[in-house]
């Protein structure tokens, strides 16, 4: 199995392209069956298969070109193209018929294709390049997955390939799921973080002096901080983005500020803890920079 989303990154394929795609791909989708009969008809003929064949490949594999095809035009990676391809080809054709060029073939057709559509479609010369390119990312991405499912194959590594992918594919499901319930939490309790600030701040309103009530709110509002910063982090996780280390680097920042937020408050006069404190925000602080300018490069 492939992991779509690192593929995606590998070819540079970002969400501005994925937009690019989605603004065209909207004017396509009632093109699916016209894409599918095209690209059959071509392999077809161009490689001079009998009726029987034909006939065969597009009542048995044509809805994967098609499912690839929805895919494509909505901006996302898809291995369909994978199945349409090499299961058929191999099911009729040894090994050695089954060369590289043959599919570049193929690719170069369908890539003359979306071409096409993309330059009756664009409205000015630059969004025809922008949409342009973000197309051929993802064909470039669809034929290595197809060049890379052949070479396993011809080495005879299938089975135990098989096996990796469905170990892969089913932890990455497990993997979604902790993410899932992860994400459930952290809303719970960020709902529960609100609650109680309001409520401390309502509580104390008449209480306590303006200052001590404005130093207070600040420490639960940091809380509140801390969880929309790892929500935040556990959603771009599951949209594919990498695991930035810095998200907990600045919940250790903010719990240090809050401790000292807090001592402050108690007017405490161990003035030696207060200052390892100050020292501990500085350093983390210094560390949480540095992570963020290496994150953001």
């Amino acid at each position: 199995m492939f992991r779509l989303k690192e593929l995606s990154r590998s070819f540079d394929i970002g969400e501005r392209d994925q937009d690019n795609i989605r603004r065209i791909g909207v004017s396509l989708i009632d093109k699916r069956e016209q894409f599918v009969i095209l690209v059959t008809d071509y392999i077809a003929k161009k490689y001079d298969m009998p009726t029987r064949v034909k006939e065969m490949m597009s009542k048995n594999y044509s809805h994967h070109l098609g499912s690839w095809f929805d895919a494509i035009i909505s901006g996302k990676a898809s291995k369909d193209i994978v199945t349409f391809l090499m299961d058929f080809n191999l099911s009729q054709y040894s090994h050695e018929y089954y060369i590289d060029d043959r599919m570049s073939n193929v690719f170069s057709f369908i890539r003359t294709y979306f071409m096409e559509q993309i330059y009756n479609l664009a409205h000015t010369d630059w969004e025809y390049q922008e949409v342009s390119k973000s197309f051929s990312k993802m064909l470039d991405l669809s034929q290595y997955m197809v060049n890379h499912d052949y070479l396993i194959h011809k080495s005879g590594l299938k089975s135990d390939i098989r096996v990796k992918d469905y170990v892969i594919k089913y932890a990455e499901k497990f993997s979604v799921m902790v993410h899932t319930l992860l994400i459930l939490f952290l809303v719970v309790m960020t709902m529960g973080a609100v609650t109680y600030f309001v409520y401390d701040v309502f509580n104390t309103f008449d209480t306590v002096p303006m200052n001590k009530l404005f130093i207070t709110a600040l420490g639960s509002l940091l809380i509140v901080w801390v969880l929309g910063e790892l929500l935040h982090s556990e959603i771009q996780m599951l949209r594919g983005d990498s695991f930035k280390i810095s998200i907990f680097v600045g919940v250790v920042l903010i719990a240090f500020i809050r401790d000292l937020l807090i001592m402050t408050l108690k007017h405490d006069e161990n003035y030696q803890f207060s200052l390892l404190l100050l020292l501990g925000v500085l350093i983390i602080g210094f560390v949480y920079w540095l992570l963020q300018r290496v994150e953001k490069k």
